[in-house]
């Protein structure tokens, strides 16, 4: 299974983070959230012994890493701490943090400079919100906030973001059919987030090293390497009980476990082609010359076009009476929420 930490080393050294490329006074640091599950803890047995290795050949690794653990509330707190105490037993040279993003460490320069909003409010809009879809949506919003928060405040250059091939091919579909299909550069490509480091023109870096691994190789994988034990929180997706409960997540999630089993290419190729995108840089300016960005997720907003009727692909007959989110005359002066199409169809009520 060499493989798998050959595919993954490749990847991040193609990002630069090689010994070659760091510097022995500056301590190059990356930012590992992990959820407990098999990709996760998978990239942290990878990574931890690739550092150990460079240490006994150079004397150095060429970064450290910080891993954290954001707690979703589902899982009790003594469960979350065993678990990242058997992490740490076995990766005993890394930083452990626990946050959770329903409740924000801090606020100020810490905060993502592209994001008006915190987790928090997220958090607050996630309570009103009745669809499961939504809830979902919306979830992952501040989950992505809070980790970014937290990279920021402890100084790391990036996120590594363990998402294999499966994963992302999921999310690629889901963030599309959500309204999402702006942010798919951002969400498969490794480089510069739309997230700006305070006090500086530069962006933290988001990271996908498992972007060449299937989620069925992990599972081989997982079966002859000795990793700690998986936390709670990897909740097999099973069958969906009810339509009514079902997610657009859930049914992506259904589906590419379905089709990797015996149509492996399918699920390379979503990632491949969505890969090819770029992010756009056509961007609006505020009074203050800032880009205009969406409260809040930060993904930057083309023109000014916030809300469902902003980029003019209204689906509601009264689009021109709603109040959620208006056509933007003078999106320098408007009091509506500035929303992308995708927050903002999440967050319509119900």
């Amino acid at each position: 299974m060499r493989f798998i930490h050959t595919k993954v080393i490749k990847r991040l050294e193609a990002t630069n983070f090689r010994v070659r490329d760091s510097t022995k006074n500056l301590k190059r640091k990356l930012l590992l959230p992990i959820s407990g599950g098999i990709s996760s803890i998978t990239l942290l047995h990878v990574i931890d012994g690739h550092l150990q290795g460079q240490i006994s050949r150079t004397g150095r690794p060429a970064f450290e890493i910080e891993v954290l653990f954001v707690n979703d509330g589902v899982d009790s707190d003594e469960d979350v701490h065993k678990f990242v105490a058997s992490a740490r037993n076995k990766y005993s040279r890394h930083e452990y943090s626990i946050t959770s993003f329903s409740k924000p460490e801090s606020q100020g320069s810490t905060q993502p400079e592209d994001a008006k909003s915190s987790p928090g409010n997220a958090c607050d809009i996630l309570e009103s919100l009745k669809s499961p879809t939504s809830r979902s949506d919306i979830a992952s919003v501040a989950l992505t906030h809070a980790i970014v928060r937290h990279a920021l405040a402890s100084g790391c250059e990036g996120v590594l973001w363990g998402d294999t091939t499966t994963r992302l091919a999921e999310k690629i579909l889901a963030s599309t059919a959500l309204g999402r299909g702006a942010t798919l550069p951002w969400l498969v490509n490794d480089g510069a987030s739309p997230f700006t480091i305070p006090g500086s023109s530069d962006t933290i870096l988001f990271l996908y090293p498992m972007k060449d691994v299937l989620r069925k190789e992990l599972k081989t994988y997982s079966s002859v390497v000795s990793l700690p034990v998986i936390h709670v929180s990897e909740r097999s997706s099973g069958a969906v009980v009810s339509s009514k409960n079902a997610t657009i997540d859930n049914l992506m999630k259904e589906y590419f476990e379905s089709v990797e089993k015996d149509y492996p290419s399918i699920v390379t190729n979503v990632v491949r082609t969505s890969s090819k995108l770029i992010a756009s840089r056509k961007t609006s300016k505020d009074m203050s010359g800032k880009d205009l960005s969406c409260e809040l997720c930060g993904a930057p907003v083309s023109n000014g076009t916030f809300g469902i009727h902003g980029w003019g692909g209204s689906q509601d007959a009264e689009a021109g009476t709603s109040t959620h989110a208006p056509i933007p005359t003078d999106p320098i002066a408007a009091t509506t929420r500035r929303y992308c199409y995708g927050c903002a169809r999440s967050t319509l009520p119900v």
